[in-house]
């Protein structure tokens, strides 16, 4: 089935195509890396997906319903979640009441409450928490946590959401995190796929999209250049003069 569908997106700014004509298909239950350069028009291309960017043309399509006009809200009322390069945490929250602040149901209209009691999503809260293993992060204040701690609550804070996410959407996971941590962060995602979830994610680690992803996309100047299976697309002679140059792919 497809999960998401880009069909012939386009977006320019002051002249500039940080996205030229895109089209691609995320599949149920796969896990689909989008790579390429900086300036590539990943993070713009994740935008336009949820909401936080207008293409100029195309569309964009979840589970077959148009969701091109569609406000960020809406969007992820219907199951689709995403992270940002820069962590959003609440700085001075502990991380229990994040992720109950995370696990409201977006779909009742009322103030959000940050008790146990008022929250039936805390049996689903506790098995992220023990998915990830970070029971020992529960009473601790965000501001207080590791980069790769807060890396990790922002992934349980994605899981826990209310309508549970369908897909989700990855930008840059793994940067800034030591090798370690890189290391947890796959075996973290090996598992989730178990989970029945369709992940996208933006990643320059090739080592970590390599070992987890189904296929990978590749942009350049805002233009897919590459589309396949991880071995197929790293022969690519395109792929590589993108990240490395014609001189010295040569």
């Amino acid at each position: 089935m497809e999960m998401l569908k880009v069909q012939n997106i386009t977006k320019s700014f002051g002249g500039i195509k940080a996205v030229n004509n895109l089209s691609f298909v995320v599949d149920q239950n796969t896990i689909t890396g989008l790579i390429g350069p900086n300036g590539a028009g990943k993070t713009v291309t994740f935008d336009i997906l949820t909401g936080f960017t207008k293409p100029d043309s195309g569309k964009v399509f979840f589970k077959n319903q148009e969701i091109t006009n569609k406000q960020p809200f809406e969007i992820a009322r219907m199951g689709i979640a995403r992270s940002f390069q820069l962590i959003k945490l609440f700085p001075q929250m502990k991380v229990m009441d994040v992720l109950l602040f995370a696990a409201q149901n977006k779909l009742l209209r009322h103030e959000f409450r940050l008790s146990l009691k008022s929250n039936n999503r805390y049996s689903a809260i506790e098995d992220v928490i023990a998915d990830l293993n970070i029971a020992n992060l529960r009473d601790k204040i965000c501001s207080e946590l590791s980069y790769g701690e807060q890396k990790l609550v922002e992934i349980a804070s994605l899981l826990v959401m209310e309508p549970a996410p369908e897909i989700l959407l990855f930008d840059e996971p793994t940067s800034g995190l030591s090798e370690p941590e890189i290391r947890n962060i796959i075996s973290i995602f090996q598992k989730l796929r178990e989970r029945n979830l369709t992940f996208l994610i933006i990643e320059h680690n090739m080592s970590f999209i390599m070992n987890i992803c189904d296929k990978i996309i590749v942009l350049n100047y805002g233009s897919k250049i590459a589309e396949g299976k991880p071995q197929e697309v790293k022969q690519k002679k395109e792929v590589v003069e993108a990240y490395l140059g014609e001189s010295e792919s040569a």
